[in-house]
């Protein structure tokens, strides 16, 4: 029986920690006290342990320095007798890396009289500072750091992206956390170099352009320091621009799942004993994105959205270079660390009470996003409640007046075509759909030759548009002209009202039924009407009918005005 076997016989609960892993596994921070315990106990079994771990890890990776990586996990932690032992160890990687160690913490420990002085605690960059830095104070100093290297496209911007900084330092705490989206309509618009200056301020940043699922969910499991790591992914228009893959849509996933703790990937792995366990990944995690063009619907539709636009030639920046930034940032990084650490507690302390109030005007979705940065001013203070207060309904307003999605968009459009019209036929609406000037309905399709009536009736089915006609367009008639396939503005409105902006929707009373006659003077006096006989026509062609004016359809009792 092995010296590993027989200490594990002698100390079961230590077994059962380790049940079912090799030391390899153990060193690799599955179960890091485990090998503290045995390390610190037992001399004969460190040395088999570590000579178990040296075969074990040349035969997985023939890399002797990852060996040695993975022995330092372990070392940096033991007591300076059990490394001096450890130099007396038969295996030469760690009597070398226990030496190294000892070596190193020799360098660290500096004589009596060459001590620094204790840290001064009205010191705001000093780390171990009494007092923790102002909350508000230390925003307002964020905000001008970035302000230094990124051109924003307003002052909402900024504002929002230093609270999403300093959220990520506490994102375990909360409950979701808004994806970060910087995306422009053309290349050199600062969206890289805004992430580079986030990456210098946030916790464990990872830097990738391009990922795979499994790298993304297992990135996520790694903590240092017990830090969630922030994701910041860049290029995401050659990631999600074209048809969608089965690549591409996990991790769109993966992205939009993650928003929300408690958020898993389920995954079924082999063991090496041959066995297949289910795993959970957790993929909660802070994610900033970058590219051209818009983010997916449902990316979009959990972050918050910033359009960088190219800098103008007389706007002048401080110039970024990583070695220099990186050095500047470090103070304040530091002072974020120990801020967000004192609040650790009350944080998590926090009941249903403590939360901040959302304006009525956030309410949803919009509120799951947006609390967090709520959170972070609160407990910043200052006048940080009052700015994310107002800056969160500027940009959600902004956010809502371009439709999420292609549906939305379609019905955004009609609106305009309909204007204040009552009827149009479904073959002038698809026409004038066409005409909007750098809306995609006239190449749409795969054979490019734009929106047809079957597309149309598809998408608007799904709107319960015209349902009491089944989803289609039904026989209508305007003025004078002959029957034909169509709509009226009140198929639509319940659309309009539930998917597109309130402030931006016709009100009800906006829509008059149609009736025979209609009033061509004023409502005071209703005493004088003329009938409508006429036609009157869109331009180019479309016919359609004024406000009040007659339109008639051949099952008008079915209709509901």
């Amino acid at each position: 029986m092995s010296a590993i076997d027989q200490y594990l016989n002698d100390h079961p609960e230590t077994r059962q920690r380790m049940r079912r892993q090799s030391p390899l596994d153990v060193l690799l921070a599955k179960d890091n006290d485990a090998v503290i315990e045995l390390a610190e106990l037992d001399p004969t079994v460190r040395a088999s342990l570590f000579d178990q771990v040296k075969r074990e890890s040349s035969h997985v990776t023939g890399d002797l320095y990852n060996c040695t990586a993975w022995a330092w996990r372990i070392l940096g932690r033991m007591s300076d007798g059990s490394l001096k032992t450890m130099c007396a160890e038969p295996g030469k990687i760690v009597r070398c890396v226990a030496q190294q160690e000892i070596s190193r913490r020799a360098k660290r420990q500096p004589q009596a009289d060459e001590r620094p002085p204790a840290p001064n605690v009205t010191d705001p960059n000093s780390a171990s500072s009494a007092e923790p830095p102002n909350g508000a104070d230390l925003l307002d100093e964020v905000l001008a750091f970035c302000k230094q290297f990124i051109a924003y496209p307003d002052t909402d911007s900024s504002i929002a992206h230093t609270l999403w900084i300093a959220h990520a330092w506490l994102v375990d705490l909360l409950f979701t956390t808004p994806r970060l989206a910087f995306v422009s309509p053309e290349k050199r618009s600062g969206k890289t170099r805004a992430q580079e200056v986030t990456a210098q301020l946030v916790p464990n940043p990872v830097n990738v352009v391009s990922v795979s699922p499994a790298y993304l969910y297992r990135r996520i499991q790694e903590k240092p320091d017990g830090m969630l790591p922030v994701i910041e992914l860049d290029e995401t228009d050659a990631l999600f621009t074209g048809r969608p893959s089965e690549t591409t849509e996990q991790i769109r996933g993966i992205i939009n799942a993650g928003y929300r703790q408690g958020a898993t990937v389920g995954r079924a792995e082999a063991t090496k004993n041959g066995e297949v366990k289910t795993v959970d990944f957790p993929v909660f995690a802070a994610v900033c994105l970058a590219g051209i063009g818009n983010m997916p619907d449902t990316i979009a539709d959990r972050a918050i959205i910033i359009h960088m636009k190219r800098r103008r030639p007389d706007y002048t920046l401080t110039p970024y270079r990583d070695r220099t930034v990186r050095r500047q940032a470090k103070p304040l990084r530091t002072r974020l660390a120990a801020w967000a650490q004192a609040q650790r507690g009350a944080l998590a302390a926090y009941t249903d009470d403590d939360y901040p109030q959302m304006p009525d005007e956030i309410q949803d979705r919009d509120a799951d996003v947006w609390e967090p940065l709520f959170i972070i001013a609160q407990i910043a203070g200052g006048h940080w409640p009052q700015l994310v207060s107002d800056t969160a309904i500027r940009i959600i307003h902004k956010q809502h007046e371009e439709p999420q999605s292609i549906g939305e968009r379609l019905l955004k459009d009609i609106r305009t075509v309909f204007d204040d019209h009552t009827a149009i036929y479904r073959s002038d609406l698809i026409e004038q759909l066409k005409r909007i000037e750098g809306a995609p309905w006239r190449t749409l399709g795969k054979s490019g030759d734009g929106i047809d009536s079957w597309y149309l009736t598809k998408t608007l089915k799904q709107y319960d548009i015209a349902k009491d006609y089944g989803g289609r367009a039904h026989s209508i008639r305007i003025g004078g002209m002959p029957h034909d396939w169509g709509y009226y503005k009140s198929d639509f409105q319940d659309a309009w009202t539930r998917y597109l902006p309130a402030e931006d929707t016709p009100s009800a009373n906006s829509v008059t039924p149609v009736t025979p006659e209609t009033p061509d003077i004023a409502p005071a006096d209703p005493a004088r009407v003329t009938p409508v006989t006429t036609v009157t026509h869109f331009s180019e062609g479309v016919h359609h009918v004024p406000q009040g004016a007659k339109a008639s359809c051949n099952e008008p009792e079915e209709l509901d005005f």
